[in-house]
């Protein structure tokens, strides 16, 4: 099996290139789930939807769930611009990744 393809923002890829941003935020749902990420596990993180367009390789380190309610506010704001929607007891998948080198 491949790497998972994760597509993110190009503000998120650049904070994870220079490692300011370790963790992927997602709602805990379908493709988002523990069964797809496990410790280990090769994931792709790109910010096109192109084979040309750079690509950081990571491994998961960690998954978790939490409500949004446990998370740092700041984090929740952000959340809250991509899924409007959102509500506090809404379960949040926190996708620990570590840059591979």
């Amino acid at each position: 099996m491949g790497p998972f393809p994760l597509y993110v923002r190009r503000t998120f890829f650049d904070a994870f290139a220079i490692g300011a941003k370790t963790i992927e935020y997602r709602l805990h749902r379908g493709r988002f789930a523990a069964r797809t990420f496990w410790p280990g596990r090769e994931v792709s993180i790109r910010y096109r939807y192109d084979a040309t367009s750079p690509r950081l390789v990571a491994h998961v380190a960690h998954f978790e769930i939490a409500p949004l309610a446990q998370l740092d506010p700041a984090i929740g704001e952000v959340l809250a611009s991509i899924y409007p929607d959102i509500a506090d007891h809404t379960e949040i998948a926190l996708i620990h990744l570590a840059l591979s080198r």
